[in-house]
C-alpha cells in the first residue's frame, strides 16, 4: 500500500514532485489546473516532460488529478456541455502527465431527483471517455451526499457505472464525504 496526498502544483505539475518528497508522500492527486473556474490551462510542455522525469526517478506514483469543482453532470445543456469539456480537458492533461486519471464530483441534480439526471450523466460520461486516451481513467468520488448530490451513494454510483458500462470508469471513495453521508 502507498500512502499520498493531494500536494501542490503552483507553478507547474512537476513542482507537485517535490512537494510529495517533502511530506513523504509515494503517491499524489494535484490540480492540473484551478479548480474554481471552467478555463482550463494546460501545462507547459516543459513541465510535463519534467513532471514524468521526476516521479521516473524518485518513483512517486501513481499520481491523479482532481477535476474542476465545477462539473454538474446534472445541469442545464450549458453546464453539462463546459462539464464534458472540463473533463475532456483533464482526462487529456492526465494522459499527458501518464497520471492514471481524474477523480471528480458529479455534480447535483438540482432537485429532480438522480433517476431523472441518470441518463444525462451517464451519456456525458460516456462522451469523455470516446474523446479521450484509451489508459486513462475517469474516477468517480463520493459524495457527502448534503442537499442534491448526484453519487450521494454507492448505490447511485453503482448504476452510473453500470450505465456507462466502461471498464475505464472508476471510484474514489473518500473517507471523510463517506462519514458525513
Amino acid at each position: 500500500m502507498k500512502i499520498g496526498a493531494h500536494v501542490s502544483a503552483a507553478g507547474g505539475a512537476d513542482k507537485a514532485i517535490d512537494n510529495a518528497l517533502e511530506i513523504g508522500a509515494e503517491c499524489i492527486q494535484i490540480f492540473a489546473s484551478s479548480p474554481r473556474t471552467w478555463s482550463f490551462r494546460a501545462q507547459k510542455p516543459g513541465a510535463v516532460a519534467a513532471f514524468r522525469e521526476r516521479a521516473l526517478e524518485t518513483g512517486v506514483g501513481p499520481a491523479f488529478l482532481h477535476g474542476s469543482y465545477l462539473v454538474n453532470l446534472g445541469g442545464d445543456p450549458e453546464l453539462a456541455e463546459k462539464s464534458v469539456a472540463s473533463l475532456t480537458s483533464h482526462m487529456n492533461a492526465a494522459a499527458d502527465l501518464g497520471a492514471g486519471g481524474v477523480i471528480f464530483h458529479s455534480g447535483s441534480h438540482k432537485g429532480r431527483g438522480f433517476d431523472s439526471v441518470l441518463g444525462q450523466a451517464a451519456g456525458c460520461l460516456s462522451r469523455v471517455l470516446e474523446e479521450t486516451a484509451e489508459g486513462t481513467w475517469l474516477i468517480i468520488e463520493n459524495s457527502a451526499g448534503a442537499g442534491n448530490h448526484i453519487g450521494a451513494t454507492f448505490a447511485e454510483i453503482g448504476r452510473m457505472i453500470e450505465a456507462i458500462g466502461s471498464d475505464r470508469v472508476k471510484v474514489c471513495l473518500d473517507t471523510q464525504h463517506a462519514f458525513a453521508a
